[in-house]
């Protein structure tokens, strides 16, 4: 946890400007110490990035996917997994200004098939450890 991060729901700071220090502390813990990853040739969904843009970063072995959709319309993103890849733990934070709660974090026993992203909205990292660090867990991102 970071210094002052639990106090960031106080009265002293509300709506988007409270968001915008949440999402800033969440950004930090999440890419504090991370490499990046140049996986495919692409990393958008579609060849520019008006529709869904991913980024993939690694410490150690944890792999990081940063993402989120600058489309007009929600897209549901697609996770290819290695079968032979063991994955221990998966950590979804997600940031949602629809929302009440803009940030919530949930771990999960395996990684998703999918993921619907709201345009502009909502931005997602997803933290992953497998025994395939370096997204030898991952297949394709589509």
């Amino acid at each position: 946890p970071f210094i002052g991060y639990e106090n960031i729901g106080s009265d002293r700071y509300s709506g988007t400007y409270a968001n915008a220090i949440e999402s800033f502390g969440l950004m930090v813990k999440n890419l504090a110490g991370t490499t990046p990853v140049n996986k495919w040739n692409s990393q958008q969904i579609n060849p520019s990035y008006a529709s869904v843009v991913y980024r993939l970063f690694t410490r150690g072995n944890e792999d990081i996917i940063a993402l989120w959709s600058n489309d007009l319309s929600e897209k549901t993103v697609s996770f290819s997994t290695n079968p032979s890849a063991n994955i221990e733990k998966v950590e979804i934070t997600k940031f949602d200004a629809d929302t009440s709660q803009f940030a919530s974090v949930s771990e999960q026993e395996n990684m998703p098939a999918t993921i619907s992203v709201k345009p502009v909205k909502q931005f997602y990292y997803i933290s992953v450890i497998s025994d395939k660090p370096n997204f030898g867990w991952l297949d394709g991102i589509n």
